[in-house]
């Protein structure tokens, strides 16, 4: 897609315009040779940033390399980047914050929503609440779901677990202990391992 910008007082004005829409003023238009108060543009992919700068804004510039490699002046996009601010970075945590606990009321169907307090929530189903995200639950939902497949009991009711040999409902005791002492209280029981086989 080829681009012409207007150019006033060697300044760029407005934004850049298609080469097919010019042509209906200027049909023999040729892009590498534009109308006088005109100049080729060539459009830039902005930058790959790492989370701590982003864009603040673009402005055009004359750029000498593409100049050169068009045979006539070429303007482009100059990407103008910044730090991310303190008060940047807390609001974005809080709105992740924010539709990380929406997600898990969507996925658990809580009845009431959770805390607006900029804090990680998980539904407890036993006790019908929202309590506060340990920082290794993540962890420890992994290690208990390797745990469960190992024993081989992902799908058995709690009738089935109350029926298991005395070293496999040990096993299971002790992910539910774990995960309960992450939180301080019981947030879970036998009723997690009531899951539809698959």
């Amino acid at each position: 897609m080829n681009l012409i910008i207007k150019i006033e007082d060697g300044k760029p004005v407005d934004h850049p315009l298609h080469e097919d829409n010019m042509k209906f003023f200027f049909p023999d238009l040729d892009v590498n040779n534009p109308p006088e108060g005109y100049a080729r543009f060539v459009r830039k992919l902005p930058p790959e940033l790492d989370p701590m700068h982003r864009v603040d804004y673009v402005t055009y510039e004359l750029d000498e390399e593409l100049s050169q490699e068009y045979g006539t002046p070429v303007w482009t996009d100059f990407f103008h980047i910044r730090e991310v601010t303190d008060e940047e970075l807390i609001q974005e945590a809080q709105e992740t914050t924010r539709l990380m606990n929406e997600k898990m009321a969507a996925d658990v169907n809580a009845p009431v929503p959770p805390p607006d307090d900029g804090k990680l929530y998980v539904w407890s189903s036993v006790t019908n609440s929202w309590i506060e995200k340990p920082e290794d639950f993540d962890e420890l939902v992994k290690e208990m779901a390797s745990k469960m497949l190992e024993l081989g009991i992902v799908g058995m009711t709690p009738e089935q677990i109350q029926n298991l040999d005395p070293e496999r409902k040990q096993a299971v005791q002790e992910i539910i202990d774990q995960l309960n002492a992450a939180f301080n209280t019981t947030v879970i029981n036998e009723s997690i391992f009531q899951w539809p086989n698959t």
